[in-house]
């Protein structure tokens, strides 16, 4: 993934809202090959996640 593109700030924004830190989506994460993978989400539970902050 490139770096600073619309669609890799939106999934930085919804890593760092879903963990509520970079330490704590670090921690979450498993490390393979220089990269951090973090779990998946189920897409439901992130788009209700979102609806309950922005209302």
């Amino acid at each position: 993934m490139r770096v600073n593109t619309e669609e890799s700030i939106k999934l930085g924004e919804r890593i760092h809202g879903r963990f509520g830190s970079w330490e704590a989506a670090r921690k979450a994460s498993r490390l393979r090959n220089g990269v951090y993978l973090v779990p998946a989400d189920d897409d439901k539970q992130e788009q209700k996640r979102h609806t309950a902050a922005t209302a």
